[in-house]
């Protein structure tokens, strides 16, 4: 006999097992619905004051006309983000659009920047809303280069040491 599967009980987003699904679908993304298996976890939102004061106070600087970044090696084995858009930037729309967006473009992104750094995501002085692509090129782009100059430094000051 065919058995029949007992009937499931709906759930609602936020419930306790609930499917999370992606909202930034499109082209790049999973579309609404699919699971998303690339989440951005709280271990990989750079979150304390204190982190944040060791960014300014160790990190190096770097921009184009999308984003400015500030990274940090973070001493772990996986990097981390975080957005800073002030308020001249627009409205709180714009600004936690923007946000999204710079999240989004780690997310997609965090398999092909360098592991072990904290990365502090700005929009550009004078840049309007860029498109996901542009923020995703110009972030690997930043990073790398931020990353290739840290490194250097790096290497100076233990040959000095020496």
């Amino acid at each position: 006999m065919d058995e029949v599967a007992a009937p499931r009980r709906r759930t609602f987003p936020g419930e306790r097992g609930a499917q999370r699904s992606c909202r930034l679908g499109g082209v790049d993304g999973p579309s609404r619905g699919v699971r998303c298996a690339a989440r951005l976890g709280p271990a990989e939102r750079v979150r304390t004051r204190d982190d944040f004061l060791r960014l300014r106070r160790e990190g190096r600087r770097g921009g184009d006309e999308v984003l400015r970044v500030l990274v940090a090696p973070n001493g772990r084995s996986w990097s981390r983000v975080a957005s800073a858009v002030p308020r001249r930037c627009g409205k709180a729309v714009l600004r936690n659009r923007l946000r999204r967006l710079y999240r989004e473009a780690f997310r997609l992104e965090k398999n092909s920047l360098p592991a072990g750094y904290d990365v502090v995501i700005s929009p550009a002085r004078g840049a309007t809303s860029p498109a996901l692509d542009d923020v995703r090129r110009s972030l690997v782009r930043l990073v790398r280069q931020v990353v290739s100059r840290l490194e250097r430094r790096q290497a100076r000051s233990v040959a000095r040491e020496r």
